[in-house]
């Protein structure tokens, strides 16, 4: 079953929200799709379809990987649960 093709519109738009950015950063596909009044998937499959295709987003750092963090967990490491009280689970 072939999905119903957009209003001329509705196509234009999500083309310029597409490439839209703010703050620096491409608008995420569900702002896209509450912009639009439609669902995530629907703007997912019509830019699947069309070939849009997205830069890889900037990676967000984490608290641990800043140098000289400060607060509460900064200077734990990764993989360290026995710090945080985490109980090993043992099978009965």
């Amino acid at each position: 079953m072939a999905a119903p093709d957009w209003p001329p519109e509705l196509k234009k738009r999500l083309l310029d929200l597409w490439v839209h950015e703010e703050n620096g950063r491409v608008i995420s596909v569900s702002e896209i799709a509450r912009r639009l009044g439609i669902s995530k998937n629907a703007v997912a499959g019509r830019a699947l379809r069309i070939g849009l295709k997205r830069k890889a987003p900037a990676p967000v750092p984490v608290q641990n990987d800043i140098p000289n963090a400060k607060g509460p967990g900064a200077q734990m490491g990764r993989g360290a649960p026995e710090r945080l009280g985490a109980i090993e689970y043992q099978p009965v």
